[in-house]
């Protein structure tokens, strides 16, 4: 068999494993239950019409959407993977295709595919509603549509960090509760990363595995020069998939090694 056609047959099964996510995901109604809880803080903002906030509304709902798409995706993240791949991996037939018609790199990078998708739709929805809400709210105003679509695309990139994390907790762990447990502890100790400093003490090299994930902070962006957003920009995508690339390599490497 030529090269090429390897590489397609790759393909199709790396497809095959990301659509079998989607499906399962939407049979398990993940995706329609965390929309509706993340939504529900953002269409509260209606609530708040008797209050005045003069110029800084605009700011507090896109710091509300940014919240709720964070908090929610985040949790999301960390519970549709390990629903969705250590169940898998955990079961007979996984572990036999594994043997024989699927290599670790096609099924993690199927699963990868198939929750970013998941990721994408949680983000989109959120998103809509939050583009809806300025709309009504704001009407003719100013919208700061830089802020609020630039910050959901930095959540976007900590939530594709987050979903490669806990793959490679899941490729390691042998029980649900651990690999949750283990996945949320480091997404907490990630947020927290900006404060072990730059220091040359050992423990700082051992820290430097974890992202951190003030990178991704929106402000951070709304803070820049506009002159040097295009690179902020260009810096944080090159800093998630650096992270995103080094967690399946690790994740494929406990893989092959895993015992079923």
């Amino acid at each position: 068999m030529s090269a090429p056609s390897r590489q397609l047959r790759s393909l199709f099964r790396v497809r095959l494993v990301a659509l079998m996510v989607v499906r399962e995901a939407l049979h398990l109604r993940i995706l329609p239950l965390f929309l509706v809880v993340a939504l529900l803080p953002l269409a509260s903002v209606g609530w708040l019409r008797e209050f005045n906030f003069g110029t800084a509304e605009g700011k507090f709902i896109v710091d509300f959407g940014h919240g709720a798409l964070g908090a929610g995706g985040l949790v999301l993240a960390v519970l549709a993977a390990v629903q969705l791949t250590l169940g898998d991996l955990e079961g007979r037939t996984v572990p036999m295709l594994l043997t024989r018609a699927l290599t670790p790199a096609e099924f993690l990078y199927g699963k990868l595919i198939g929750l970013l998708a998941l990721m994408t739709w949680f983000a989109a929805g959120v998103g809509g509603v939050l583009v809806a809400v300025l709309g009504w709210r704001l009407g003719g105003a100013a919208i700061p549509w830089a802020a609020a679509l630039g910050g959901l695309g930095f959540i976007w990139l900590k939530l594709a960090v987050t979903v490669a994390l806990t793959l490679l907790v899941c490729s390691y762990a042998r029980s649900a509760l651990f690999a949750t447990g283990a996945a949320l502890l480091l997404v907490m100790l990630a947020h927290l990363r900006h404060l072990a400093g730059s220091g040359s003490d050992w423990t700082h090299g051992l820290v430097i595995v974890l992202p951190d994930f003030q990178f991704f902070d929106p402000e951070r962006i709304a803070a820049m020069p506009a002159a040097t957003r295009a690179s902020l920009a260009a810096c944080s995508v090159a800093y998630a998939v650096a992270y995103v690339v080094l967690y399946s390599s690790l994740a494929g490497w406990f893989l092959r090694r895993r015992e079923y």
